[in-house]
Formats: C-alpha cells, structure tokens, sequence
C-alpha cells in the first residue's frame, strides 16, 4: 500500500525545520569509536602545527623546513587514514608512526579516497614519493613544492573525514536561516497589514502651511526635531494640503518632546474642502505625547490643526490618513 502523500502543512514543516535531512545527515555519520576520534584529534593536531611552521609568526631556527613539514605531514596522514580504519579502536595509540606503518595504512585505505584526497594521480604519486618512499635520511632533500602537495593531502583527508560534520552543520544552518527569514516575512506581513489597515500618510510630503513663522525656526529644519513654530498668537494653526480630495479618518500627532507639550492644548482637528469652510472631527483637551484621533471619514483635501487659545504651536509631527 502506497504512504499517503504528506499535507501541506508537513511539507512546510519539514522544508522550515528540515527534521528529515537532518536524520539523513545523522544517519551517515560513521559509528563512534573512541579511537577513531583519538586519531582524527591527533591529524588534526598536526596539520595544524605543520601550518605554524610553514606560516611562522616569528623567525624560526636555520635548517630544512620541508624536511620538519614532511615529517608532520607524514603522520598526519597516518592518522586521518587510521580513523577511517574499522580496526582502529584495537590499533590506535598516540605512539609515533614509522614508515612501515604508515606504508601499511596507505595499502589498505581506499584508491579511490587517496586520489580524490591529492587531486590526481600525478599529486598522489608525488605525495607518496615523499611520505612513504623517501627514507629519513633523505629528507632534507623535500622542496617547497612537495611539502605544499603533502599539505593539501592531508588536510583534504581531514576535510574528509569532517564532511558528516559539516553536512549536520549544514542543515542547521539552513534552519536556522529559514527560519529567521520566515519570522521576518510574517514581521515585514503584520507591518505591512497593519498599514494597510491604518492607510497611507497622505500628509508624508509636509506641503502645509502655518498661521506665523518663528524667525529662527525656519527650513530646513533649524528647530531639532520640530518641523514648524508658530509665533505666539491668538490661535495658531498649521494647515496640510493633501494635493487633492481624499477620504480621511486618522490623524496621528506627536507633541514637541523637549518641552513645552501644555502649549498644543486645547487642540482642534479640522477638515475643509476649499480651504475656507471647515469642519471640526476631533479634539484633545489633555496633555499629550502621541495622539492618535480617529473619526468618521471626511472627504477633505485640507486638513488644519488649531489650538483655539492664545499660545505658539510645534511639533514632532503629524501623519493624516
């Protein structure tokens, strides 16, 4: 009988937490044995002090830096090829290997490992010319050139060996990645749904014009944060036209926030079609931060705030939709 197809929902649930990859990607990380990893940490230990003798921070002794790398290199090769060995747990120690050994590892390891490990053929062979072939007593005759081939090879075997790991690291980085970039979509979703549902800022352009001008307080913008000042007059205002006719119902202010929020009370919002006849939709008679007056829709092209006292009149600013 045929699994039934999964939902949507546990497609998008597996493509989100990718629970089924990661199994997978589990499922190909070899049996652990303490051995193996012993010898995984000792390559490792030795392909890295190889690269502080080859990229030295300070000056090192007079003698053959190839000959110290083709030592290293040599025994970390030996070790990357015991961990992947089923009889390592049994063989494994931290005791130097000699060449014989390390001849005998290199005999049983993969063909097909070796190669992919030193490239091609050609680098294989000058891999195990220097490494297994050539005897101590001659290593002082290793070039620069061999010992850079002897170091891709080992840390391709290392690289090897590491590629379970990498692939687990993989998924969860994947995870991860989406989702962040889910919850960010549903974040970016609510925004943009929210001012869906609140409307444009038809008043985003600041065309308006104020009742006086405050001679120090003039474009662009030499009051802070305020966009306008008025004089201190009977009923200052500040008037936005909106361009043309619009259906209106918010208008969203934000009271000057250095000082001075008492002098916007009483404030007034009105909307007028011509400019010339208006119509009173909201009031606020308490102090004030951010108010946000909502009222029936208003067709209006200009919409005037008006504090109907004696006083000047700022703000941080104003937001009409």
């Amino acid at each position: 009988m045929n699994n039934p197809r999964p939902s949507v929902f546990a497609r998008a649930g597996e493509w989100l937490l990718r629970r089924e990859a990661l199994r997978a990607a589990r499922g190909r990380m070899p049996p652990a044995r303490a051995g193996s990893a012993r010898a995984v940490n000792q390559a490792r230990l030795l392909v890295e002090v190889a690269r502080r003798v080859a990229e030295p921070v300070e000056s090192l002794p007079v003698g053959s830096r190839p000959a110290v790398l083709r030592g290293l290199y040599g025994e970390a090769v030996y070790w990357a090829l015991m961990a992947d060995d089923a009889a390592a747990d049994a063989s494994v120690s931290t005791d130097l290997a000699d060449l014989a050994d390390l001849d005998r590892a290199w005999a049983a390891a993969a063909p097909d490992r070796l190669v992919k490990a030193a490239g091609d053929e050609a680098k294989l062979a000058v891999a195990r010319t220097v490494l297994v072939e050539r005897s101590s007593r001659d290593a002082l005759d290793t070039t620069d050139d061999e010992a850079a081939c002897c170091r891709g090879f080992a840390e391709a075997l290392l690289w090897d060996l590491d590629a379970p790991t990498r692939a687990i690291e993989r998924v969860h980085v994947q995870r991860w990645t989406r989702i962040v970039v889910v919850a960010a979509m549903v974040v970016l979703a609510g925004v943009g749904a929210r001012t869906l549902l609140r409307g444009a800022n038809l008043a985003a352009a600041k065309v308006f014009k104020t009742s006086t001008t405050y001679v120090d307080c003039t474009p662009p913008n030499r009051c802070g944060d305020i966009f306008f000042h008025t004089l201190h007059q009977e009923s200052p205002w500040i008037d936005f036209d909106l361009g043309a006719v619009k259906s209106v119902h918010r208008v969203e202010v934000t009271n000057r926030s250095d000082c001075c929020a008492e002098r916007a009370i009483p404030l007034i919002v009105e909307v007028s079609l011509d400019d010339k006849t208006w119509i009173q939709v909201a009031r606020r008679d308490v102090d004030f931060s951010t108010w946000k007056a909502d009222f029936p829709k208003h067709k209006a092209r200009y919409v005037r705030l008006r504090v109907p006292r004696a006083t000047s009149l700022h703000f941080d600013d104003v937001a009409i939709r």
